[in-house]
């Protein structure tokens, strides 16, 4: 079994609030975005959590007031990490990283990475951001798993999702979440729903037009940004949401955990 979860923090949050929630929450494996300079230096201070931290791995430094800030992935429980990595061509380097965690004999590659915001940084560098995501997927072999901030609304409640329109200027990142993805992974989300439909159809009853679940807050609509994505080599046994609980710890996004549980015949 393995507990996943993946939060964007929000680079001006205060750490200690936010990372003192995070220690609380379940997950043996985290991936991180928007880890600010006092956001990394906090985790730095966990010497029983193994750390892979864009902001080191790129030398980030803050510049003209800018405030820099990347994706990391944590372990603790047992797991280590290894083969620190960056997702190679992002348009905002350490937005993106990679990492191979172990425990015993188990071995799982890990991707944090936060896509580009279409609103502040264009359409076009958004998509360059999914080529480069679409891209270090393919690139590992073996069991992985996903956490990212995708900046992608999704406001449906189906949980089979059509590619939408071929000639959009959206259609790299749209089809990246359909049900004919540029990827080998599965939406964590209505993976555990299709085998869950009383669960399925709470969530309906809800929000009859979406979105399932809600991680983020454009303007007056909610919205879900948040995902973890596995490969075939997982089943999710369980998946919860907790947007309150995370925004009131000082981010303006909500956590999602996973329990996985890998297939013994893979």
């Amino acid at each position: 079994m393995l507990s996943v979860a993946t939060w964007n923090l929000k680079f001006n949050s205060a750490p200690g609030r936010t990372l003192s929630y995070l220690g609380q929450a379940r997950w043996d494996v985290a991936c991180l975005q928007e880890v600010s300079g006092s956001a990394s230096a906090w985790l730095e201070q966990r010497d029983d959590w193994t750390v892979i931290d864009g902001l080191k791995l790129t030398e980030q430094q803050p510049t003209a007031g800018k405030r820099p800030h990347a994706a990391a992935i944590v372990v603790r429980n047992g797991w280590r990490l290894a083969s620190p990595g960056v997702v190679a061509d992002t348009p905002t380097p350490g937005r993106g990283v990679t990492g191979i965690a172990r425990r015993d004999h188990d071995v799982v590659s890990i991707i944090s990475w936060h896509a580009p915001n279409a609103a502040g940084e264009g359409v076009r560098t958004k998509m360059a951001g999914y080529r480069a995501g679409i891209a270090a997927i393919a690139a590992i072999t073996g069991p992985l798993i996903v956490g990212l901030d995708s900046d992608h609304w999704s406001l449906s409640a189906d949980l089979d999702i059509a590619d939408g329109d071929s000639t959009s200027p959206f259609a790299i990142e749209n089809q990246f979440f359909s049900s004919r993805p540029q990827h080998r992974l599965r939406d964590a989300l209505p993976a555990y729903l299709r085998e869950n439909p009383d669960a399925y159809n709470r969530l309906i009853k809800a929000r009859p037009h979406g979105p399932l679940e809600v991680t983020d807050k454009r303007g007056k609509t909610l919205d879900r940004f948040d995902y973890i994505m596995v490969s075939d080599d997982f089943h999710v046994d369980d998946i919860s949401h907790d947007y309150e609980g995370a925004r009131g710890a000082g981010s303006d996004h909500g956590m999602v955990s996973a329990l996985l549980s890998q297939h013994s015949s893979r």
